[in-house]
């Protein structure tokens, strides 16, 4: 890779695409986390119990697991990894939508609670997602041009707004027109092709900008330390220089300012003197 291809930003006009791509999985999956709800509450009678269940594991795997799929992120390949977790969405959600689909009164008490679990991967996965482009892959793709990156990451961000509020509103007017079982189809259908799409998407962006295909590597603890008894090495003479002139410094306006206050007091006494010799020369 030429050293000059890395600080190259990404044109415009993919640039569109890439926000295209975006919108559109963001938007279905904005859809994923109103109609789940919609669902589970459909399925056990509006049991509030489930929806919190699937809130609370939703909230809690992302804070409890984000930190360890960071550093995943940061030592492995950015197309593997985002790979991985587009998977694991697509099998979460579709198993959540096939198991709301057909689950009935009959089954089992305990099978409902499969969902929130499922909700929780789900999530999780969306925020590694979400991480690995708006954290790593977009800060790449700048190519150090800051202008280019806030205008992008000020675009994503309204897309996600945008998201939040007209996904819920699609939601609804789809649950309120069509049957519980073709509706899990069609959300179905449409997670996967955005999953799909978005992934190839990234592939086709990682195989023709040559920068995403390399990790800047982290020095290593004892690279750090070394580096900081070196560097102390090095400036300890400086310092102790540095201390030794700010020492002599001071001692210097010390003794500028003794010789002031005696210039004074001797002016202040000259008229005494003056008069003792006279009186001494008289007598």
């Amino acid at each position: 890779m030429a050293p000059h291809e890395a600080a190259i930003a990404y044109p415009q006009k993919l640039r569109n695409r890439f926000y295209m791509m975006y919108f559109f999985y963001s938007f279905v999956t904005r859809m994923w986390e109103t109609s789940i709800v919609f669902y589970i509450a459909d399925v056990t009678n509006n049991s509030f119990k489930i929806v919190a269940l699937a809130g609370l594991l939703s909230s809690l795997s992302i804070f409890l697991l984000m930190p360890v799929v960071g550093q995943w992120l940061d030592s492995s390949d950015r197309l593997h990894a985002v790979r991985r977790a587009l998977i694991i969405k697509l099998v979460a959600v579709s198993m959540a939508y096939v198991m709301c689909s057909f689950i009935t009164s009959k089954a089992p008490p305990g099978l409902v609670y499969i969902i929130p679990a499922l909700c929780g991967i789900a999530s999780l996965a969306f925020a590694t997602v979400s991480q690995s482009i708006e954290k790593d892959w977009v800060i790449v793709l700048s190519g150090g041009d800051t202008n280019w990156l806030a205008e992008t990451n000020s675009v994503m961000c309204q897309i996600d707004l945008g998201c939040n509020s007209a996904a819920p509103a699609f939601s609804g007017i789809l649950f309120a027109m069509l049957p519980q079982t073709a509706l899990s189809i069609l959300l179905l259908v449409m997670n996967a092709v955005a999953t799909l799409c978005l992934y190839l998407f990234l592939r086709s962006l990682y195989l023709s900008w040559p920068a995403l295909t390399t990790k800047l590597s982290s020095p290593k603890p004892s690279e750090t330390v070394e580096m900081d008894k070196a560097d102390t090495k090095t400036g300890g003479g400086s310092v102790a220089e540095a201390a030794d002139s700010t020492v002599d410094e001071d001692d210097l306006i010390v003794i500028s300012l003794q010789n002031d206050v005696n210039t004074k007091h001797a002016a202040s006494n000259e008229p005494y003197q003056l008069l003792l010799e006279s009186s001494a020369s008289s007598s």
